[in-house]
């Protein structure tokens, strides 16, 4: 299965990362909500983040699988 044809991999990649730091994220949010601000922000700035890197794995995905090829 290693060699064949993997479609939508960097999608797959793309939404497991984002899932497992966004659900750690905003645990970790839900359990401080006691803290100052600037963490509750930091936390938010990763989770902007996490979201940029997913789209850009959907668009790299999208790139490698619907591009036309010369």
């Amino acid at each position: 299965m290693l060699t064949e044809k993997k479609e939508y991999y960097y999608v797959t990649i793309g939404i497991v990362v984002y899932m497992l730091g966004a659900t750690v994220l905003l645990l970790l949010g839900n359990l401080s909500s006691n803290l100052c601000n600037e963490i509750k922000y930091l936390s938010w700035t990763i989770n902007a983040l996490l979201v940029v890197v997913y789209y850009l794995s959907i668009l790299f995905e999208w790139k490698v699988s619907f591009s036309k090829k010369t």
